[in-house]
């Protein structure tokens, strides 16, 4: 059964579902990070299609201080 925003009852039927394995979801600050890049994405890349790709050099932030 379904609501509206009238809060009446309507019959709903199911169209379809669907089974998985399970999997982790993390939050933003626990996410271990992306996979390496592969030669097919690298390649993709040059010939200027937008994919994103993690590039060999990691940048470490820094928090700046500022002193007026």
């Amino acid at each position: 059964m379904g609501q509206t925003n009238t809060n009446k009852i309507i019959p709903m039927t199911i169209l379809s579902t669907v089974d998985s394995s399970t999997f982790e979801v993390f939050s933003a600050k626990k996410f271990p990070g992306m996979i390496d890049t592969t030669p097919l994405s690298r390649c993709f890349g040059e010939q200027g299609i937008k994919i994103p790709t993690r590039s060999d050099k990691k940048v470490k932030r820094t928090s700046i201080e500022y002193n007026p």
